[in-house]
């Protein structure tokens, strides 16, 4: 089992579409590309670019894995001997992992552009790589929902559109949320969206508006039981206030860091792996 793990893994890291990533956020912080659409921007600033990613591995991670049928791949490697589940869940830990490490290298980039500009770096090692960590876990629970879904519809074409639309409608979904719960401090207008209307929109219509403790418990929920709400919230770790951080949080809330948010990814992890590899163990190859 780790054997076909760790050669999952290879293939995936050495894969065009893991290149292809790498490559962009590369250009994105030492060349310093900046822009975005609607629902996802992208930049050189810490953690800038989770949003970014959760968009792309919804979009290349179905291409990825209905190319592993098309090839013969899966099938080939149940002649050799491994079980269904098995393959599932290699395949499944391979891009969830894989996934995770882009945040990684993501960030690498990010510190290696600001020695270039040299850039002061003011926040301490432990709150970077604590931060690192958890959105690295929510980048590795949507790796695994997307690749779990893929392998189980095969489709490229179904699974791609799905799994996009679903990306899109749940980061957007996640992103207002966070407007509201942070106060619409007009963080998001003022970094990205000036001449945005539906953005000022947004922001002019949750103005001078006073959450009560109960719809703030309820946003904390929504961010926090959605890994792509999480990967829109890493925009706003740097400019989170730690006197604000308690009412971000759903749960541990005088942890300075939101650790709930590894806890849940973890749980949806392995949630991916239960319950789709009996499905996937059912199902002709």
């Amino acid at each position: 089992m780790l054997r076909l793990m760790y050669a999952e893994m290879k293939r995936f890291l050495q894969s065009g579409y893991y290149l292809g990533i790498a490559l962009a956020f590369f250009a994105i912080h030492i060349i310093g590309l900046e822009g975005g659409v609607p629902f996802v921007y992208w930049g050189n600033a810490f953690l800038e670019n989770v949003g970014l990613l959760c968009i792309l591995l919804s979009l290349f991670l179905p291409l990825y894995l209905s190319g592993e049928f098309s090839n013969r791949t899966i099938q080939n490697k149940v002649s050799l001997g491994y079980g269904k589940a098995q393959i599932y869940i290699a395949e499944v830990m391979a891009c969830s992992i894989g996934g995770a490490s882009l945040v990684f290298l993501n960030s690498l980039f990010y510190f290696a552009s600001a020695l270039l500009r040299r850039q002061e770096m003011r926040d301490p090692p432990g709150y970077v790589a604590a931060n690192i960590f958890i959105f690295m876990m929510a980048i590795a629970a949507v790796s695994a929902l997307v690749s779990g879904v893929g392998l189980l519809l095969k489709t490229r074409v179904v699974a791609q559109v799905m799994l996009m639309v679903i990306a899109i409608c749940l980061i957007n979904s996640g992103r207002q949320s966070i407007s509201i719960l942070t106060d619409s401090e007009s963080f998001f207008v003022e970094s990205r969206e000036e001449d945005d209307p539906a953005s000022q929109d947004l922001i002019d219509s949750f103005k001078d508006r006073k959450l009560s403790d109960a719809a703030r418990a309820e946003l904390n929920r929504e961010i926090t039981l959605s890994p792509y709400a999480q990967c829109n919230f890493a925009t706003y770790i740097p400019v989170e206030k730690a006197e604000d951080k308690a009412k971000h949080s759903m749960l541990f809330p005088g942890c300075p860091y939101h650790i709930d948010f590894a806890i849940v990814d973890m749980l949806f992890v392995g949630i991916a792996i239960c319950a789709g590899a009996p499905i996937f163990q059912r199902q002709d190859l």
